[in-house]
């Protein structure tokens, strides 16, 4: 995962969205829960803004999208139920050869969800098929245990879950190894939350980032022992082409060198341009 600026908020939002909003509001105050067939889909004339503000790139997995698959506008906050992972991780599920996820089975927590979310810009990611639908779909995970529920405006919540436009920087909460297998940096709630929502260590996945990440590790391994500027200031320059924002799993190269050299990627390379 990688940071990104949220792109700023089309001057037609409001307009395009008052109407599904109002209909939302309305059957709230009716005491009526709207499920998901009650939302009508108007973020999805906005998708083309978020694509390019993400580089093209799933806001979890940090693959290419729009070449194989529409992707979706996700609301990192689920509009419509909440659901929380058990900690019987035989209901975690797992990915099948074809690319198929089998046996996920989290538990619904509340039928009411972020109502009033759903037409927030603020609540929008780009991301791909994969990682919204079969991985994360209702969840969206906390610090505060029991959550009080259900959801409100007026609750104060510590979400868990990483946000390449919110923060924290996700290349700080995600380790990752040499065959581009993840996992929570130094022990972070908000990077093993994240992995177990969105399925980041599925076997798919981690075949792709490893194809990467054997690219890198040389690389860093000669730049520890790099002779003079000049083969210093090239490996660099390698290095960061490789983890450039378009690039996919930048975040995990970003991670990686500064796990493995202990020096901070925007100290060395400065903020992405915008």
């Amino acid at each position: 995962m990688l940071s990104f600026r949220r792109p700023a908020k089309p001057l037609d939002f409001d307009r395009t969205v008052a109407s599904a909003k109002a209909a939302i509001s309305a059957m709230v105050r009716r005491g009526e829960c709207p499920g998901s067939e009650d939302f009508k889909n108007r973020w999805k004339d906005f998708k083309t803004t978020f694509v390019l503000a993400q580089r093209r790139k799933c806001a979890y997995c940090e693959q290419h999208v729009t070449g194989t698959s529409y992707g979706d506008v996700e609301h990192v906050r689920p509009k419509a139920g909440i659901q929380e992972l058990t900690a019987d991780r035989s209901r975690w599920g797992v990915e099948l050869e074809g690319g198929e996820v089998s046996g996920r089975r989290p538990r619904e927590v509340s039928r009411w969800g972020y109502h009033w979310l759903a037409y927030a810009w603020d609540n929008y990611v780009f991301a791909c098929q994969k990682c919204n639908q079969p991985w994360k779909k209702n969840l969206f995970p906390i610090a505060e245990g029991p959550r009080l529920l259900p959801p409100a405006a007026s609750r104060r919540e510590t979400p868990l879950l990483l946000n390449p436009f919110e923060g924290p920087d996700p290349t700080k909460h995600l380790r990752f190894d040499e065959r581009g297998q993840v996992s929570a940096r130094d022990g972070s709630r908000h990077g093993e939350a994240t992995i177990r929502t969105c399925g980041l260590d599925r076997e798919h996945l981690r075949a792709r980032r490893e194809a990467v990440a054997r690219r890198l590790q040389p690389m860093l391994k000669e730049l520890e022992i790099a002779s003079s500027d000049d083969q210093a200031d090239s490996l660099l320059d390698r290095i960061e082409e490789l983890g450039g924002a378009d690039q996919e799993h930048a975040g995990m190269v970003r991670s990686m060198f500064e796990v493995l050299l202990g020096r901070d990627w925007r100290e060395i390379f400065g903020p992405d341009a915008v």
